[in-house]
């Protein structure tokens, strides 16, 4: 076995190796003869002719080839139901679980859901140089108090990467302590929602220039903007990334991303706790690390709860361990690979994702070359929304699809059994984390949870191979009458624009017997609609909506009405959150659809 080990080994590296040796390739390095050529790092360079000069280009990424999925070493079977569990097995080669993204999403934004990994305009482990800068008007005039809002912001920040990170990102910071007055009235700057275009190339066209001229840029990575407390032009935020539309105007260009935080930091977020400066910064920071964003933009899905690149004000705002392997974040020892083919019985200790000490923090278990399951240990942190009721602390289970990418469910927890059957969990707060003896099964594994301590306990098996009793999914509740005569219970909701002329509807939810969608004019409420489904009896989840009919306009609303009865009458839930997502579309200057659509992350 060593011995195969050694000859896999040797062949996967074969490809990499250097076509000539000497001083690795940098871009912009001074190079000997124009034309030869360099491999380096996964990248192949080549000596061109720049200037009068002969310096190395920026490389281009190699091909590697896909790993053999014949494990190396695996864990010994135990399969037999009387057998004792392997309590000492061994993680297979890592190369295994580096699970490969295929969407069709990577290729047109540059985000990676998925393996290989990328590394184009940060590293992603380093120092980083942060900006915060405070921008006024003369009608918008700043407060003189202003820094009280970001003290302890950029220390959680700080702290938070530390502990995602493993320690591999730092920061230094520098604050401008005045305000720097923008020209103009500042309703001429207004950005309707997060990332509207032209609104937002607009905003950063018109600020840039007059900032570049009062504060030093050098060196500096990123820009928080800070506008004053009482603004109402950035109703959201607003962003730019290196991909974007902004052709940036700065003299040397190492800045990369900028914000500005918007009026909704003022107003409470999720479980009416505030929304937080650190964990936006947070959360965008990693997409110039080139991590996709997890689900719709807008909305809420079952993973959005558990992973800061889905939701950035929680419930749970830590990144999943599937985000750090990806970003090389976990060490080696920290990840357990267990290809699905070798699977017995087999009992590991799994370490909680964010806390100190030595042992597994992921598991993976590769279904194909680009899916797998994933099992990890949570724990609330001082960086979590707290929760009145619960804490979600105990295994979560999860899976990944490479198929999908930026703005796509890449990532979609597993319920455990105990879900169905448990009044709190349809709250979407706890549904997916793992209650002691609890057990969740898909793909053909069953993951088992023993013990939650220090260190929490689970056993894997072949689906099947344990005989149970009583351990069986309960059905969702069904109407004994044609009114359930409560609240209907909604624990997820989104409504989303497809493309210019579709969108769709997905709601989670119990206790309804009907429910209704229709989409008309933001400013005439009352006007006939443009797409309606009428009352439609059903009481089984998800509510799922295909949307038709649609304009690129700016000024629809759509309504959602879920009632307790049938045919539209009882107790009615309504999302007002929900109701203007349609008209976040981006427009060019003459009013056309640009995009701004979740098309299978064809929208920008």
């Amino acid at each position: 076995m060593k011995l195969r080990v050694l000859l896999i080994t040797l062949l996967l590296l074969a490809p990499l190796a250097p076509s000539i040796s000497a001083t690795p390739p940098k871009a912009g390095a001074i190079c000997s003869k124009a034309g030869i050529t360099k491999n380096y790092n996964g990248k192949k360079f080549t000596c061109i002719k720049s200037d009068k000069k002969l310096v190395w280009n920026k490389g281009v990424a190699l091909k590697t080839p896909t790993p053999s999925p014949t494990p190396t070493p695996t864990p010994t079977p135990t399969t037999s139901v009387n057998s004792k569990p392997n309590t000492n097995p061994t993680s297979a080669s890592i190369n295994l679980c580096e699970l490969r993204e295929t969407s069709n999403a990577r290729q047109i934004t540059g985000l990676i859901s998925g393996f290989p990994r990328k590394e184009t305009y940060f590293p992603k482990k380093g120092n980083l140089k942060i900006a915060v800068i405070p921008i006024d008007w003369a009608d918008l005039p700043g407060e003189s108090d202003w820094e009280s809002r970001i003290r302890n912001q950029i220390q959680l920040f700080d702290e938070y990467w530390k502990l995602m990170s493993g320690d591999n990102l730092k920061f230094s910071w520098v604050v401008q302590k005045t305000w720097i007055r923008l020209p103009g009235s500042s309703a001429d700057y207004a950005v309707p929602y997060s990332e509207a275009m032209p609104d937002t190339v607009n905003f950063f066209s018109k600020v840039v220039p007059v900032v570049d001229k009062a504060f030093d840029f050098s060196n500096v990575d990123l820009v928080q903007f800070i506008a004053p407390k009482n603004q109402n032009i950035i109703p959201e935020t607003t962003q730019s990334f290196p991909w974007g539309a902004l052709n940036y105007p700065f003299k040397d260009g190492k800045v990369k991303a900028m914000t500005i935080v918007g009026k909704f930091f003022d107003l409470p977020g999720v479980f009416q706790q505030p929304r937080t400066y650190w964990s936006y910064w947070a959360h965008e920071l990693a997409h110039v690390l080139e991590i996709a964003h997890l689900g719709s933009g807008r909305g809420d899905y079952p993973m959005g709860g558990y992973e800061m690149m889905g939701m950035q004000d929680g419930p749970s705002r830590s990144l999943s361990g599937w985000i750090r392997f990806l970003s090389g974040w976990l060490a080696t020892d920290q990840v357990f690979c267990l290809p699905k083919e070798s699977l017995g019985e087999v009992r590991l200790s799994l370490r909680p994702l964010d806390s100190d000490g030595s042992g597994i923090r992921l598991v993976i278990i590769p279904t194909s070359s680009s899916e797998g399951i994933l099992i990890e240990s949570r724990r609330e942190t001082k960086f979590d929304v707290p929760v009145i009721e619960k804490p979600r602390n105990g295994i979560l289970v999860y899976k990944y699809n490479g198929s999908l990418g930026h703005l796509q469910n890449y990532l979609t927890p597993l319920a455990p059994l105990s879900s169905s059957s448990d009044a709190d969990a349809y709250t979407g707060i706890v549904r997916y984390i793992m209650k002691e003896n609890d057990l969740v099964s898909d793909s053909g594994i069953e993951i088992e949870f023993n013990s939650k301590g220090t260190v929490d306990v689970i056993t894997i098996n072949k689906a099947g191979s344990v005989p149970r009793s009583g351990n069986s999914p309960k059905p969702q509740p069904s109407p004994s009458t044609t009114d359930f005569g409560v609240s209907p219970e909604i624990s997820k909701g989104l409504i989303e624009r497809l493309t210019e002329t579709t969108g769709q509807a997905i709601f989670y939810g119990r206790y309804y017997n009907s429910y209704r969608l229709y989409v008309t004019s933001k400013n005439d409420p009352n006007s006939p609609p443009i797409f309606d489904t009428g009352f439609v009896n059903d009481y089984r989840f998800p509510i799922s909506i295909n949307i038709t009919n649609l304009s690129c306009s700016r000024d629809l609303l759509a309504v959602i009405k879920i009632y307790s009865g049938r045919n539209g009458q009882g107790i009615v839930w309504s999302d007002p959150s929900q109701s203007e997502q349609l008209s976040r579309v981006e427009l060019t200057k003459d009013g056309k659809c640009l995009g701004g659509f979740n098309n299978n992350g064809q929208g920008n």
